[in-house]
């Protein structure tokens, strides 16, 4: 559409530039036919000139001497000069009168000059009278095949110009307004707009190309800026939208394993209340039936307290502040926290701490005693056999520290190994003197782990695939970090 505007705009200033040639050169000739009749007009008038200088001293001779016939013969003289049509002698003091010519055509020029003879005191005295007509005919004439010949040429002259000027409109100018305007038209602008030119210097239209080529970049650029934030935030809706699926799908799964896993201790905890109220349970039972009641109880509570913590820390509503925590004291701390359960089950916690003075780990000191480590502990005795040794190595591998948790217990199939960190999956188990688990603890601690931008795997033998080597042993990088001096003193204050 604006290629057929510019198409017909360059054909209306065409029509426009013919035109205007045509008054230019209309009007010029009419200036040059001006200028060359009133040059003839002149070299006509300048016949007064010669006749006055070269004929008037012998006219008044003749009319001094009353000479009739030099008179005359003065007359056909100057009639017969160019472009005189009519003369005339007129004595002032006689009746002498001679003329030559007559007054015929479209226009003439009349002069009338008085002719004067010195007398003897050399007083000029007028005797008479010179009158002369000059023809303009042939000036006319002269002006009027000029005039054709002026108005061609001037009228060919301007309009070859013309011609030249809409050549180099439509060649220089046009035909590239038109390619600008069809690229800026297309859909496709990846390219950057070039003209097919073969100009060495720049000019205005380079300036035009360069400017549109500039622009096109810049909106190019914000395109793709646009098309970038675009698929971000795409990324980040769908990120969202599956974290909150999974989020829904992990609370829905929670509350089924919650549903099922407070069922049991629950309906025993009823059944033991019905017989305690219905007073049919033997004195010397009632003591042992009061620990059940107290460890379902305590079953019951501890899986409320890791379901909620589960919740808290995915949700990101468990706030956690990551410090340098020095390890020795947390190690000593596992021995007074599991005591009774290592005396109750002759189990040996053996703690290698293989890191030289002042060299820690970054996380949170409450989570990763409370929740961490008396998680993987407590899940090594949990399935340790009497009698056997859990053992804690904690190395050096680079910029991290490697903790071990080492039992010989009867390992997990392959399949619960693989599913003992997702909350969805149901992996609990009794241990070996039947302690019941509430299924969240590892998945809490791979919570945690990674929330101190540390990492945990799980290597475990089953004692049914190979009886005579098995166990458990769950790996736990955490990042390295130098403790401070006051760190240092309360670990040594605790040992």
């Amino acid at each position: 559409m604006a290629g057929k505007i510019l198409k017909s705009l360059g054909n209306s200033t065409a029509v426009y530039i013919f035109v205007v040639s045509g008054l230019i050169a209309v009007l010029a000739s009419a200036i040059q036919i001006y200028i060359e009749y009133d040059k003839d007009v002149h070299r006509v008038a300048s016949r007064f000139e010669l006749i006055e200088s070269s004929y008037i001293p012998a006219v008044a001779a003749s009319l001094w001497q009353i000479d009739e016939d030099q008179a005359r013969l003065i007359l056909a003289g100057i009639k017969s000069l160019p472009d005189v049509a009519y003369v005339e002698i007129k004595s002032k003091d006689s009746d002498f009168f001679a003329s030559l010519g007559e007054k015929i055509g479209s226009r003439y020029m009349t002069r009338e000059v008085e002719v004067s003879y010195s007398n003897q005191d050399h007083k000029p005295v007028v005797i008479g009278t010179l009158t002369i007509s000059l023809t303009l005919d042939a000036v006319i004439s002269r002006t009027y095949g000029l005039s054709l010949n002026i108005l061609i040429t001037n009228i060919l002259k301007t309009l070859l110009l013309a011609v030249y000027v809409v050549f180099l409109l439509r060649g220089r100018i046009t035909r590239h307004l038109i390619h600008i305007v069809r690229y800026l038209e297309s859909k496709d602008q990846s390219q950057p707009l070039k003209l097919e030119r073969r100009q060495k210097r720049e000019d205005e239209l380079d300036v035009m190309v360069q400017s549109i080529n500039n622009k096109n970049r810049e909106i190019q650029e914000k395109i793709q800026t646009i098309e970038n934030h675009k698929v971000e935030l795409q990324n980040t809706v769908d990120e969202k939208t599956q974290a909150l699926s999974k989020t829904a799908e992990t609370k829905a799964t929670l509350l089924r394993v919650l549903c099922h896993d407070l069922s049991n201790p629950l309906v025993l905890i009823t059944g033991l209340l019905e017989l305690f109220a219905n007073n049919r349970i033997p004195e010397e039972k009632k003591q042992a039936k009061y620990k059940t009641l107290s460890r379902a109880a305590q079953l019951m509570a501890d899986i409320l307290s890791n379901v909620r913590e589960m919740e808290a820390v995915d949700s990101g509503k468990r706030t956690i502040a990551i410090t340098p925590v020095n390890l020795d004291r947390m190690f000593d701390d596992l021995n007074l926290i599991f005591r009774d359960r290592l005396n109750e089950k002759q189990i040996s916690l053996e703690i290698d701490n293989q890191l030289p003075d002042g060299t820690g780990v970054l996380a949170d000191p409450v989570s990763l005693s409370n929740h961490v480590f008396n998680n993987l502990v407590s899940n090594a005795l949990k399935f340790s056999f009497p009698g056997s040794t859990v053992r804690i190595v904690a190395c050096e591998e680079g910029d991290q520290v490697h903790v071990t948790i080492i039992d010989t217990g009867v390992g997990m199939s392959a399949e619960i190994a693989q599913a003992i960190f997702d909350p969805t999956r149901q992996t609990t188990r009794p241990g070996t003197a039947g302690e019941k688990g509430t299924g969240f603890g590892m998945p809490i601690v791979k919570s945690f782990v990674e929330k101190y931008g540390g990492r945990i795997q799980v290597e475990s033998t089953s004692a049914e695939i190979n009886p005579s080597a098995h166990g458990t042993t769950f790996h736990l990088y955490l990042n390295k970090t130098l403790l401070t001096p006051g760190l240092l003193g309360s670990a040594q204050a605790a040992s």
